[in-house]
């Protein structure tokens, strides 16, 4: 399988975990048998060394949440040099 469609499929996958399907639902929906959905989860929870999907969904919102809070300071850091300029 090219790896290209591989993240394709976990995207995929990704997104029905958020969506809070079950892997049953999610190979239906996507049309893949029960056993590669598990497969291609048990890869994506690798990557993110999660242990299920509530942790995996943790996990990422985490990362999320620590993204926009640098931003945030990044911002903050930039409006109070502008404010130090007028």
């Amino acid at each position: 399988m090219k790896e290209k469609e591989l993240a394709t499929e976990c995207k995929q996958i990704i997104r029905c975990i958020f969506e809070g399907l079950t892997t049953k639902e999610t190979a239906q929906r996507l049309n893949y048998s029960k056993s590669t959905v598990s497969l291609r989860m048990r890869y994506i929870f690798d990557k993110y060394n999660a242990k299920n999907k509530i942790e995996f969904v943790i996990l990422v919102f985490s990362e999320l949440l620590n993204k926009n809070k640098k931003k945030i300071k990044e911002l903050k850091a930039e409006n109070a040099i502008l404010k130090t300029k007028k």
